[in-house]
């Protein structure tokens, strides 16, 4: 475009009708951006400014202070007094820029003799000015070593200054507190970057300590940042020996009161590891020893130990972090309890009035409880002898108890109201778990008469135990609390002894078994009729879930406590459980109509052979007899036939002539140990004899057979208690109790760590106890592990393969889960039936009638009306002529499977007879009362029952 000669510019006319509006809000926009870079230029110039400003003042500062280190270097070649020098060096000294200056300054001082002859003469040090400018030197020394650079002067010079030898006694005292701040900083730089000087670090540092003031360099050394370079082999050397850990320190660091929460988990290990190290038999005073114990349990509670938590049947499962620690952590497990440090600690006077001594007992018992944490099942038994047996220290924990332990529930039901996850497991806890454990450890070899005595708690104190420790474990089962490790522990303590306390009370009732039993749980009868076998038998993952999912599900409450805890559940309402699941459990096999052929003459033997095939047991099967004859004897198997052939396979299999069982001395059955010696196939045929008894069970079939109750134990997955040794071998009981007196004197005995194996029929071959026992002599320290061991050997090793071959049979009929919510005394009645006498009133209730009669017919009353004048004897062998066994069902005559039923049998000519297979009683027609009663008795008292059909 060119220029037309009009220098005005052309109005725009827009025809888009844009409204006035739009160029107002265009106006305003472009004002404020206008205003903004304003604004923004004159921040930048006032920043320029001040930048400006900060640079001259810092390069004028930067020209005095060169200028002034001139002037010292200057200074350090013409003057020679060192108050000028001195003050011209505080004057500009920075660590960071002037590390090297000073260091040159202390060379000079060393290399012309000053420091030696000048700085620390008596006459110098007298003057508190001189003292005031080197202690004012050393701190410089300390920033300047901070640097991380090589000024080998300033170390030369600390170490002199810091040598207690240097000083006049009087004065040192006034060292540390002033100096200690970078003191240890300093050693660890130097014996990080230099292990030549480590030898005389260390022994200034143990100068240190060995004064009063050095609780707070032992404070200092447990600082975190102090521990973080515990790893480094040389400051662990150079520092951490026994000097340092022993008293006066551990005092003192206990009167400070206080240590660092944040202490990481490498340097806890090494403090730990380091402590374990410490001769505990010299340290005397009881001051000294609650501040071991204190820095002992603390230590523990911090290190990176692995958890071993127990299962139900005794495995060891490690909870580890996953990190990898040094190798010398390895050690732990033995170090923690090693004998020495549990003897010693356990040796030491204890006074309930010594405010000291009440304290030691305190972190003597939280230390061993959060050890035992860390130890597995084999150790943990061994320490457990050794705190157990030691009625002192068993008293000590008692007495911390008592006091906590009506807080034990509260303290629980507080954690669980905390929103967090975490929460500090208190001292009631702790003691629990550390008493479960020792109590129910005592209770393995605890005759009933010392028990009964109160030694070491009296009854009253047993019942409060058990009341209180039943309401935690409930809790701890059915509450909705997370549990951490420790937590985990207790519960399984606390089972383990409520179990053992049970069992204790079945033999001596010294409490009412209501004492057991929880109400915090309802137990409906249609509830618990509502329990399927998986839901026993899920594992504890999948019983959590299905208790997260029902908030506040009253059944998972009881599946619960039926696995874990079924003491608190009434036995009524557990064995309607039981009968319940074995009637769905029989429903669920699978029915192969297996037939297989016995002869009646050997029924055992052709039992035993058809139903293993190929190792395994046939589960379902049909029978037929074949007679003396050879003949196949008439009728088919609607289940009568089965429970004859399974009661007289019973019969045989358990008379101790056939060579698997034995007799007690009281008469009950346990396997013979030597059956391994008398038979090639022992372990199956233990096997088929528990597959018999599972068998019975599910068919609900009582057995008039009456098994050790050590047996039973261990069919439950438990240990048997040495108590029940006496009806084993009443003679060695005697002798053991007799051994553990500590009147006796073991030395004279000359006994070794040996036992005889009755598994060889001579029972003349001697067997060690423990590894190397024919070489360990019983002495009065480890009497009590003997007694322990050899009562095991006895009760559990000579008859743990049969044991385990009988629970293998046993539980491919019933689940193991259904039969451990019994203890052994109910477990018998599970095989027999009960003891107590039979109900008369219950058995008419539920008697079936077969046609002509019935409960009007007139033969019926009139035998009713002769068997209510029988004895309970005579009432015994009626129901042993028509079920063989003389006890009464668990739940009353309505749960026997069949019912007993009443047959007519003929005229009076004849005797009463019985079909026990069936529970059937055959009954002749009598004309009078005398006949009726005088054959009946004649019949039961025979001892035979189908064989009289």
């Amino acid at each position: 475009m060119f220029f037309d000669g009009d220098h005005r510019k052309k109005r725009e006319i827009s025809l888009r009708g844009v409204g006035r509006q739009t160029d107002r809000d265009d106006l305003l926009r472009q004002a404020q951006e206008a205003r903004q870079q304003r604004e923004l230029l004159r921040k930048q110039n006032a920043a320029a400014t001040v930048i400006e400003h900060a640079v001259r003042h810092f390069l004028g500062r930067l020209h005095i202070h060169h200028a002034a280190v001139q002037e010292f270097e200057k200074q350090l070649l013409t003057c020679s007094d060192d108050a000028v020098l001195q003050d011209t060096l505080f004057h500009f000294f920075q660590s960071s820029r002037d590390a090297a200056v000073l260091d040159a300054y202390l060379r000079q001082a060393f290399e012309q003799g000053r420091m030696t002859s000048t700085w620390f003469s008596p006459a110098a040090l007298a003057q508190p000015m001189w003292r005031a400018r080197l202690q004012r030197l050393a701190r410089l020394s300390l920033q300047s070593a901070s640097s991380k650079r090589q000024l080998p002067f300033c170390d030369k010079f600390l170490l002199l200054f810091c040598n207690m030898n240097s000083w006049p006694a009087q004065l040192q005292p006034t060292l540390l507190p002033k100096l200690l701040p970078n003191f240890l900083e300093w050693c660890v730089s130097v014996l990080t970057a230099d292990g030549s000087l480590a030898e005389t670090v260390s022994a200034i540092v143990h100068q240190w300590l060995a004064k009063a003031e050095g609780a707070v360099v032992a404070l200092q050394l447990l600082s975190s940042a102090w521990c973080t370079e515990m790893a480094n082999p040389t400051v662990r050397k150079a520092l951490f020996t026994d000097t340092v850990l022993k008293t006066p320190v551990l005092t003192m660091l206990h009167s400070a009161g206080r240590l660092p929460s944040a202490i990481s988990k490498l340097a806890a290990g090494w403090l730990l590891y380091h402590l374990l190290q410490v001769p505990v038999q010299d340290i005397k005073s009881s001051v000294d020893m609650k501040a071991y114990l204190w820095l002992l349990e603390y230590s523990v509670s911090q290190a990176p130990l692995h958890v071993v938590l127990l299962d139900d049947d005794g495995d060891d499962t490690e909870m580890g972090d996953g990190q990898h620690y040094p190798d010398a952590f390895d050690e732990f497990p033995k170090l923690l309890c090693h004998p020495n440090l549990v003897s010693s600690v356990l040796a030491l006077p204890f006074s309930y009035d010594d405010p000291n001594s009440r304290r030691s007992n305190l972190y003597l018992c939280r230390y061993f409880s959060r050890a035992m944490l860390y130890l597995d099942s084999a150790l943990r038994v061994s320490v457990l002898s050794q705190l157990s047996y030691n009625s002192l220290f068993l008293g000590r924990l008692w007495f911390c108890l008592k006091e906590h332990l009506p807080a034990l529930l509260q303290d629980l039901r507080d954690m669980a109201s905390t929103s967090n996850t975490s929460y500090a497991i208190t001292d009631a806890v702790i003691f629990a778990q550390l008493f479960a454990d020792c109590y129910g450890h005592v209770l393995i070899i605890q005759s009933d008469e010392e028990f009964s005595q109160g030694v070491p708690l009296s009854i009253a104190e047993v019942v409060d135990v058990i009341s209180t420790f039943k309401d935690v474990a409930v809790y701890l089962y059915v509450s909705r609390l997370v549990l951490s490790n420790e937590l985990i522990t207790l519960r399984a303590s606390l089972s383990k002894l409520l179990a053992k306390l049970f069992e204790r009370n079945t033999s001596l009732r010294f409490c009412q078994l209501e004492t057991f039993t929880s109400q915090e749980v309802p137990m409906e009868d249609a509830l618990l009729q509502s329990i399927y076998p998986n839901d026993l038998d899920n594992d504890d993952d999948e019983e959590q879930k299905s208790a997260e999912a029902g908030p506040g599900s009253q059944l998972s409450k009881i599946i619960g406590l039926l696995r874990h805890l079924p003491i608190v559940v009434p036995f009524e309402k557990r064995a309607l459980v039981f009968r319940h699941l074995v009637q769905i459990g029989d429903a669920m096999v699978p029915h192969m109509n297996k037939l297989i052929e016995v002869r009646r003459d050997h029924m055992f033997e052709d039992c035993y052979r058809q139903l293993f095939v190929q190792g395994r047991l046939l589960k379902d099967f049909r029978v037929s007899i074949i007679n003396e004859f050879g003949e196949l004897e008439a009728g088919l198997d609607g289940g009568g036939l089965m429970r004859e052939v399974l009661l007289n396979c019973a019969r045989t299999a358990f008379d101790p002539s056939n060579g698997l069982f034995k007799y007690t001395a009281q008469n009950t059955l346990y396997p013979d140990p030597s059956a391994y010696m008398k038979f090639a196939d022992f372990a199956t045929r233990f096997e088929f004899l528990g597959f018999l008894m599972g068998k019975c069970m599910m068919l609900s079939m009582l057995m008039d057979i009456q098994f050790a109750r050590f047996f039973l134990t261990k069919i439950l997955g438990q240990h048997p208690l040495l108590h029940e040794l006496q009806s084993l071998d009443p003679e060695l009981y005697r002798n053991l109790l007799m051994l553990r007196d500590e009147a006796m004197d073991v030395s004279s005995l000359d006994l070794v760590f040996t036992v005889a194996d009755e598994r060889f029929p001579d029972g003349n071959q001697v067997v060690p106890l423990v590894p190397g026992g024919q070489d360990l002599q019983v002495t009065q320290a480890n009497k009590m592990t003997y007694i322990y061991h050899t009562a095991n050997f006895r009760l559990n090793v000579q008859i743990h393969q049969a044991c385990q071959a009988f629970k293998r049979g046993l539980f491919a009929v019933i689940s193991p889960t259904w039969i451990r919510m019994f203890d052994a005394a109910e477990l018998q009645m599970l095989f027999s039936g009960t003891s107590e006498d039979v109900d008369l009133d219950d058995l008419q209730r539920n008697v079936v009638y077969q046609p002509p009669y019935d409960e009007n017919h007139e033969n019926i009353q009139l035998f009713w009306s002769v068997v209510r004048e029988f004895d309970q004897e005579d009432v015994k062998n009626l129901v042993r002529f028509i079920t063989s066994s003389p006890r009464a069902p668990l739940l009353g005559f309505k749960y026997l499977n069949p019912q007993i039923g009443i047959a007519c049998a003929g005229f009076e000519d004849r005797l009463p007879t019985a079909g026990t297979c069936f529970n059937l009683l055959k009954l002749p027609f009598y004309s009078d009362r005398e006949t009726m009663r005088q054959r009946l008795l004649y019949a039961i008292r025979s001892g035979a029952g189908f064989d009289l059909s």
